[in-house]
């Protein structure tokens, strides 16, 4: 091993045998359009996780592998007498960012704010009880906030000095969830706002509390737990307990999003050319009654204080916390990966990607923790680790990632698990040469076809999917029945959007057509209103579920409702799948391409899609399932010749595709 790594490192070094990687330079990129740009060309940004070590010990073998985009920290102290310590910075992080500048790669700093020990532990209330992630302190803390802002005031501008400071990541896989004496006072004072009187609250709790200082937890504290994980077991059979429920959700994202969003605006003000993101976890938005670890679900992952529609509106791009695994050695997969084995974890990734496409189209999606790779072990060296890892970047891409760092968990030159971040790239990816190379050619297979995969997530999304925060924060069985919708929609040939009901309420998007409305029970009344105009303005609407639209957002029956449409059955996706193609049609949406079977039905597991890019017209195919699949094409008009272009090669109209194989190609 040892002589292999030596002859590896001589041929990364400069060897003859190598072929010639262009000079990237992505200094200035720039977020434009639902994409990067460095000028007028677009770009793909790739790298990988803590590739920092990497890019300042090595940039010629960061440059060799393709990279175009490392990672970085922002970080700084409080001393005693209450001035900033930029020691670190100055010593570390400003020298990494001035080498960066030189080699021509731009840096997405984690940016950390949390207090000192010192300060946490002397100063009263601000050590935070309870369960959450990377933050034991009470953020709203005056002293919290004095230390925060002041650290910025004195660290941002240091940074922005630098042409490679590109983002500030303001949080890593946020989890804001705990109790504290502060925040159940904000939360108390919250309530009066909302509802102004006693009263009002008794009636939407349908409860009888004698005043607000009554409350004094919230239904789903685990006050003896100190894992994210854990899960109150919360009883809303008891009274009030869904009305209180939902609104310290609906509270906990509100005040997390005024932190995060003071955060941002303090960033821009010293650094305006800096990307702001947040890394949210989005595939636990979606989990249902199902955990990916196969735990049961009685509650969402909602009290996480996550509301990526407040976080996209002072965001400059999409960031998130993805996995694309691969799922050819898991025997029986749980039913959080879909309704049939699937040779990938595709259904989270595309669901979670087509809702933030949805959010906001202008802003490209930044997935800074791409998980293609989800082995502790080293042991992703099988040859199939590379069509995984290739067809993962594929799709991820088309769905509209237009930026990524690749995950994977990091380990010593000899192979052992590592305590710190030591020779962790040499230990752990040279270790895994399927899976490296996978990598670093379909990147730079993506960024030759640039153009014509962006317009892949720009295509009008005619069918929508009604997203309702409510329902999603205290019913499993919504979140269920929107993963079954989507999971059947996406082998009918069209783009998937969402619509939330705040989105809603301002008027549905142009060119919608079809509104599936997924088991959504708990609403308000504003979407009720909504439903009812975007229905006479021409849109077919969909429901689902006897039970869906029936509740308010607190839990009491609704007295107005949804006048039109009697509901469909909840059932399973397979069930749904030729109910919604029926839909499609009925709805005028129409569909350049369609994989058939050999029934002439759309072919389950085939996922297609079409775009046009400056004048000419693409599409692609990607088998999802781990065994072949036989199909016709059939298209809309007439019989086009579709071309391969991965390959250079006509493709015929029947033909076999083999699981995880991408066709993507010109018509």
């Amino acid at each position: 091993l040892d002589e292999t790594q030596r002859e590896a490192d001589g041929v990364l070094q400069g060897g003859k045998s190598w072929p010639r990687i262009p000079q990237w330079n992505t200094l200035g990129v720039a977020c434009r359009n639902g994409g990067f740009r460095v000028g007028d060309q677009p770009v793909f940004l790739s790298g990988f996780n803590w590739d920092a070590d990497l890019a300042r010990r090595d940039p010629l073998m960061a440059r060799r592998l393709g990279i175009n985009l490392v990672d970085g920290m922002l970080r700084g102290s409080l001393r005693r007498d209450d001035t900033i310590d930029l020691g670190e910075f100055e010593a570390r992080e400003g020298p990494y960012l001035k080498q960066m500048e030189k080699t021509g790669f731009p840096v997405d700093c984690l940016l950390s704010v949390a207090p000192p020990s010192w300060l946490i532990e002397e100063t009263p209330g601000l050590a935070r009880p309870g369960y959450g992630h990377y933050d034991q302190f009470v953020f709203e803390h005056s002293a919290a906030r004095a230390y925060r802002e002041n650290l910025l005031d004195a660290l941002v501008p240091r940074a922005a000095r630098y042409r490679s400071l590109f983002a500030v990541n303001l949080a890593n896989e946020p989890v804001w969830q705990q109790p504290s004496d502060l925040m159940l006072r904000n939360w108390r004072a919250w309530l009066r706002r909302k509802y102004g009187t006693l009263a009002s609250l008794n009636e939407a709790w349908g409860v009888h509390l004698e005043s607000f200082e009554a409350i004094t937890i919230y239904p789903s504290a685990v006050p003896d737990s100190k894992s994210p994980w854990d899960r109150a077991r919360v009883n809303f059979s008891k009274p009030g307990v869904r009305g209180a429920h939902y609104d310290w959700c609906a509270f906990n994202n509100e005040r997390v999003a005024a932190y995060l969003r003071s955060q941002a605006e303090r960033v821009k003000r010293h650094a305006p050319r800096a990307a702001i993101h947040v890394k949210t976890m989005m595939g636990l938005y979606f989990t249902g009654s199902t955990e990916q670890r196969g735990w049961p679900m009685r509650l969402t992952y909602h009290t996480f204080g996550v509301d990526p529609q407040a976080i996209m509106e002072f965001s400059d791009m999409l960031g998130c916390d993805l996995s694309l695994a691969s799922l050819e050695h898991v025997e029986k997969p749980n039913r959080f990966y879909g309704s049939v084995p699937y040779s990938m974890a595709w259904l989270n990734a595309n669901l979670a990607t087509d809702f933030l496409g949805s959010l906001a189209p202008d802003k490209p999606l930044y997935n800074s923790e791409f998980h293609a790779l989800e082995a502790v072990n080293a042991t992703e060296i099988r040859p199939s680790a590379q069509e995984h890892i290739a067809t993962a970047l594929w799709l991820a891409s088309l769905h509209g990632m237009r930026g990524n760092l690749l995950w994977f968990w990091g380990r010593n030159a000899d192979g052992t698990v590592m305590e710190q971040a030591r020779s962790w790239f040499r230990g752990s990816l040279l270790q895994q040469p399927w899976a490296l190379r996978a990598y670093c050619q379909t990147s730079l297979e993506l960024r030759r076809f640039v153009r014509p995969i962006m317009a892949f997530s720009r295509v009008p999304r005619a069918v929508r999917i009604l997203y309702s925060e409510p329902s999603a924060i205290q019913d499993t069985a919504y979140l269920d029945c929107l993963r079954d919708v989507y999971e059947a929609l996406n082998f009918l040939g069209v783009p998937i959007g969402f619509v939330t009901e705040r989105q809603l309420a301002g008027g549905m998007p142009p060119g919608v057509k079809l509104l599936i409305i997924p088991n959504a029970k708990f609403v308000k009344d504003t979407t009720i209103t909504a439903l009812e105009q975007v229905r006479r303005q021409g849109v077919l609407v969909k429901r689902i579920g006897e039970k869906s639209l029936s509740m308010t957002p607190t839990g009491r029956p609704r007295t107005t409702a949804f006048r039109r449409n009697n509901p469909l059955s909840l059932a399973m996706a397979r069930t749904y799948q030729p109910i919604f193609d029926r839909w499609i049609r009925e709805a005028g949406i129409p569909r350049s391409l369609l994989a058939l079977g050999a029934d002439d039905k759309p072919a389950w597991g085939v996922e297609v899609r079409t775009a046009t890019s400056s004048g000419k017209r693409f599409a692609y195919l990607i088998n999802e399932m781990r065994e072949p699949v036989t199909v016709r094409l059939s298209w809309h008009a007439g019989s086009p010749r579709f071309h391969n272009l991965r390959k250079n090669i006509p493709v015929p109209d029947a033909l076999t595709l083999q699981p995880r194989q991408v066709l993507f190609g010109r018509y």
